[in-house]
C-alpha cells in the first residue's frame, strides 16, 4: 500500500502545481481537477479506515487528516455543494473517532464540533433545495438522513438541548 499512496501523493503534488499555473493565469477552476480531489478524498478517507481496522493507528490517522484536508479544499472550491458538505462532516467524524479510541478526547471533541457545523450546514442545504422541490424524494432523505445525523452527534456530545431543537427544527420544516 505505501508505494500507491506514495504514488498518489506524487500525483496529486503534480497536479496542485498545473492546477496553480492555470488557475493563475486564467481564473478557471477546473471541475476535472475538483472531482479528483474528491477521488482522493474518498481514497484517502477509505485507506484510513482500512488502516484503523488492521491496528495501523497512526498510519490511520495521517491517511484521515489527508482526507479532511481534501474535503475541506472541496468544500472551499464549492461551498454551496451540500452533498460535499456532508461528505466533510464524515471526515471529520471518521478521524474523531479515531482520535477518540486514542484517548485524544480533546481533538476528538473539536472535530465533533466541526462536523456538528458542516451537518448543520449541509442539512440547511437539503431544507432548501427540499423548499423549491417539494415532492423530490431523493431531497427528502437526504435532509432527514442530515438531520439524524445531526441530532445524534448533539445526544453523542451530551447536547440534549441541542438535540432536541434540532429535532423540533427537522419536523417544522418537514
Amino acid at each position: 500500500a505505501g508505494a500507491v499512496v506514495e504514488a498518489l501523493i506524487a500525483d496529486q503534488k503534480a497536479d496542485s502545481f498545473v492546477f496553480s499555473q492555470l488557475s493563475a493565469k486564467t481564473g478557471y477552476q477546473s471541475v476535472q481537477y475538483l472531482s479528483h480531489r474528491k477521488d482522493l478524498a474518498w481514497f484517502y478517507g477509505g485507506l484510513g479506515e482500512t488502516l484503523k481496522a488492521t491496528g495501523r493507528l497512526k498510519d490511520a490517522e495521517g491517511a484521515l487528516r489527508k482526507a479532511v484536508e481534501l474535503r475541506e479544499k472541496v468544500v472551499a472550491d464549492s461551498p454551496k455543494s451540500v452533498e460535499d458538505q456532508q461528505a466533510l462532516a464524515t471526515s471529520y467524524l471518521n478521524l474523531g473517532d479515531l482520535l477518540k479510541d486514542a484517548g485524544r478526547l480533546k481533538a476528538a471533541e473539536e472535530l465533533v464540533r466541526k462536523a456538528i457545523g458542516a451537518y448543520r450546514d449541509a442539512r440547511q442545504g437539503w431544507a432548501e433545495l427540499l423548499s423549491k422541490s417539494p415532492g423530490d424524494a431523493e431531497y427528502l432523505v437526504k435532509f432527514v438522513e442530515t438531520s439524524v445525523a445531526l441530532i445524534g452527534l448533539h445526544n453523542t456530545a451530551g447536547r440534549a438541548m441541542e438535540a432536541e431543537a434540532a429535532f423540533q427544527d427537522t419536523l417544522a420544516l418537514l
